[in-house]
């Protein structure tokens, strides 16, 4: 890649930079992230702690979107991408992504452990026909589009894909054997694949050059919050399904926290007796909770799926100025090798 001179002073360059919108966005993120993993987990969802996180966190989120609205002369994320459908379109869906991709990668061996009694490694190694196949489909799919011009249809495939993969895990049961186990992961990972790599593609052709590096980093950041997210929901919703079963057990509320943190180790301190009664309430109720989630997986990757027929269309991924920056590129190569062998001589 040929590199260009960079021109102008440095202090003029740093006070460019948006210090008010990056303590905002960091503070704001951080502080709204903490209030939803502390909800019904170290804290209930109605306490004190975790209702000021969420609001001050809110706020200070609101007053970012204000300040690069309105206050930001050179704003981290200007307000004025999100005219295009295509930019809209990939955030909604890549929140979905991020949910679902780091929900299953969390939650999928955990639910091989306590409902097929899975060792750790075995557990770990269910996960590598997800990996595998999204790897696989993932570069697959950024070939087709780059042969055929289009990503549109890479990136519904891919959605219905990975809602039907997720659809069938939640109907896995004890008696289940290991080629579904299998199969449906090959399913998920396919999903997974044909989501991201078209995406990027999309989102990129959907803005000008200057908007670039913008559309891809806030396109991760969604991502990401994405996932955040979906863990803190999916622990909600198997934790709080876990303390209703757990009535039947008579367990102090230290008792209750210390099981729901850390089944494996509040179990190995009790009597094989007792162990085995705490695991006949236990393991429906993470069962329950974990096809629950699954579903939940479904229905937003099924959501993904609408959201990118109506807000990502097909877009000409070729530019007026390809041949351009292209002999552009050449040149610059070239004068490049030509400083350079005279500097040698």
């Amino acid at each position: 890649m040929p590199l260009r001179r960079v021109e102008g002073d440095w202090r003029v360059k740093l006070k460019a930079v948006d210090f008010v919108g990056v303590f905002l966005a960091l503070a704001g993120t951080a502080v709204l992230l903490l209030g939803l993993n502390w909800g019904g987990g170290e804290y209930a969802w109605d306490s004190a702690h975790v209702v000021a996180t969420l609001v001050v966190g809110a706020a200070v989120s609101a007053g970012f979107v204000g300040w690069q609205w309105k206050g930001a002369r050179v704003p981290l994320v200007p307000m004025h991408i999100f005219r295009s459908r295509i930019v809209n379109g990939a955030c909604l869906t890549m929140f979905a992504n991020g949910w679902n991709f780091l929900v299953q990668i969390y939650y999928i061996p955990a639910f091989y452990q306590l409902v097929f009694g899975y060792s750790t490694v075995k557990a770990g190694a269910m996960l590598l026909p997800i990996t595998l196949l999204q790897t696989f489909s993932s570069t697959l799919s950024g070939l087709i589009v780059h042969w055929v011009g289009r990503y549109r249809e890479c990136i519904l495939v891919g959605w219905v894909i990975w809602a039907i993969g997720l659809g069938l895990f939640s109907t896995l049961d004890r008696s289940s054997g290991l080629g579904k186990q299998i199969g449906y992961g090959i399913l998920t990972g396919v999903g997974v694949g044909n989501t991201l790599q078209p995406a990027l593609i999309a989102v990129q052709a959907g803005v000008g050059r200057r908007d670039m590096a913008v559309v891809t980093s806030f396109r991760s950041f969604i991502r990401n919050l994405g996932g955040t997210l979906g863990l803190a929901v999916a622990g909600t919703i198997i934790n709080n399904l876990l303390a209703t079963s757990l009535t039947s057990l008579a367990l102090t509320d230290p008792e209750k926290r210390s099981l729901l943190s850390s089944p494996h180790n509040y179990l190995s301190k009790l009597s094989t007796e007792d162990a085995e009664h705490v695991r006949s309430v236990l393991i429906p109720a993470y069962r329950h909770g974990f096809r629950v989630v699954f579903v939940v997986g479904a229905a937003l990757a099924a959501a993904a799926f609408v959201v990118a027929g109506w807000l990502m269309p097909q877009v000409e991924l070729r530019r007026v100025d390809d041949e351009e920056l292209k002999e552009e590129g050449k040149l610059r190569i070239r004068g490049n090798g030509d400083e350079e062998r005279a500097g040698k001589k």
